[in-house]
């Protein structure tokens, strides 16, 4: 049984897919692991990493191992067929070497190229059991598909973690605001903020509640060329508090800049796991979000606000490529009236969502931890016998 690895992923970048990359090298590392590091082009801005991560990775980056160690790509399917075609990766032709891709998606279906690959692969590695089910329907056999959630970094995510100095008009927005509502994501049509917005203003607009709240947009772009102000031109935010943030924070700042909500919002139409919304929940926030994809996995009505009323659209990406790719599948989009009536619920019934974010924290601190996650990617990777790869270049 190997514990070697060659793990292939962006690590540099600052979306939640590559500080998913970053927590799975820094925990197979520091069991021992000895990792040969690839880092992927990433899909956004570089990050200011912590040192010890950056250590981390210039030190697996430099490594390298046997030429039977097993492989770990942490990227979409179409990037593991992009680097096969390329050749970027050699020797997977050898029965004794496996090929595993970690990946997620956010449809209910997935490309037939994609398929034919998990076929081939030792096994795909899927972030939730909606993932599990589009690719076995796709027709991947069902013992080639393995759901390992996501994790929290419970030592930096935690209730107590401190705010971040966040003014609005000369105060403080713990001081001036009694109930701060958050939502984070880039600005594209599957993160759907243009409802969270709307809802959001036609939730509190014109109530006793209108001075007491705001909604904080932490927002990041698909394209560096985004103009926010034509994105939202045309919401009359008149008479409700909106805070727009689009900086770009470190990870060890994170923690921080949550910890100024008291709620966590979204109206995504498809999650392959919303990472923002696990790492609220560990810091106790109220969380409202759809009852789709990723959020069946670690939500229910125990511990969240729940949009159940979500109809099946065509999925449409910003970007043409991955665009392509969705051709022919569907996401899911949340009821805004629904929405509308949860933000209000949620204000107004302290107590029952006190109880929710308090079932909520106990709930993901004990099930979807990092160290839970790995334990379980490290069962696969050094004590699971699965058949070898063969895929040619």
């Amino acid at each position: 049984m190997s514990q070697e690895l060659v793990y292939l992923a962006p690590t540099k970048g600052n979306k939640g897919y590559e500080k998913h990359s970053r927590e799975v090298l820094r925990i197979l590392y520091n069991k021992g692991m000895k990792i040969q590091h690839i880092c992927l082009p990433f899909l956004s801005d570089k990050v200011e990493l912590d040192p010890e991560m950056q250590d981390v990775i210039s030190e697996t980056m430099a490594n390298k191992v046997s030429d039977t160690a097993p492989i770990l790509i942490l990227s979409i399917a179409q990037s593991v067929l992009d680097l096969i075609q390329r050749g970027g990766i050699s020797n997977i032709s050898c029965s004794n070497r496996k090929l595993y891709n970690y990946t997620t998606w956010e449809t209910d279906k997935i490309p037939v190229l994609w398929s034919m690959l998990a076929k081939e692969l030792s096994c795909t590695f899927v972030t939730n059991e909606f993932l599990r089910d589009v690719w076995t329907s796709c027709g991947v056999p069902h013992n080639k598909v393995e759901v390992i959630h996501e994790g929290v970094n419970t030592d930096m995510y935690h209730p107590d973690a401190e705010p971040l100095p966040l003014h609005y008009r000369g105060q403080l927005l713990q001081d001036r605001f009694q109930y701060r509502f958050f939502v984070s994501a880039e600005i594209s049509a599957r993160k759907n903020i243009k409802s969270v917005i709307t809802s959001f203003i036609k939730a509190f607009k014109d109530t006793d509640y209108a001075d007491k709240t705001c909604l904080i947009l932490k927002v990041s772009y698909l394209h560096k060329d985004t103009n926010e102000q034509d994105y939202f031109n045309d919401i009359d935010s008149s008479g409700v508090h909106i805070v727009l943030c689009d900086q770009v924070f470190p990870d060890i700042y994170m923690p921080s800049l949550f910890a100024n909500a008291t709620h966590y919002v979204t109206a995504s139409y498809g999650e392959g796991w919303d990472l923002n919304c696990v790492e609220m929940a560990a810091m106790g926030k109220v969380i409202i979000a759809p009852y789709h994809t990723a959020y069946k996995d670690y939500l229910n009505d125990d511990v969240a606000y729940l949009i159940k009323n979500c109809v099946k659209i065509p999925a449409v990406h910003n970007s043409p490529g991955i665009n392509r790719l969705m051709q022919g599948s569907c996401w899911f989009r949340p009821d805004n009236d629904e929405l509308v009536s949860l933000m209000r619920e949620s204000v107004e019934n302290s107590k029952l969502s006190e109880k929710k974010s308090h079932n909520c924290l106990k709930h993901i601190v004990k099930k979807f931890t990092w160290g839970e996650t790995i334990d379980k990617l490290y069962k696969y990777l050094v004590e699971y016998q699965c058949g070898g790869c063969h895929i040619k270049g």
